[in-house]
């Protein structure tokens, strides 16, 4: 997956210091998202991870979510601004 142009932030995620596979879980591994979101929920650039990946991107776990929650943020948005 080639991401967009890294943001300054990401130097201070705490991703940054794990295993980058721990946030790609497979589909059916509810325990590795779950490891996965502790790492995030301790982050300290959490809330511009969530929006940064709100609007660029599909897969893993970015901001303390998964890409199903990304996407019922993104319908819940686009349903305000409607």
């Amino acid at each position: 997956m080639q991401l967009p142009v890294k943001p300054a932030w990401m130097d201070d995620a705490l991703c940054t210091q794990t295993d980058t596979e721990l946030f790609f879980p497979g589909q059916f591994d509810s325990g590795t998202a779950k490891a996965a979101k502790q790492v995030c929920a301790k982050c300290p650039v959490r809330e511009a991870c969530l929006e940064w990946a709100v609007t660029e991107v599909e897969h893993g776990i970015w901001g303390g979510t998964t890409d199903q929650q990304r996407r019922r943020i993104r319908r819940e948005r686009k349903d305000a601004a409607a």
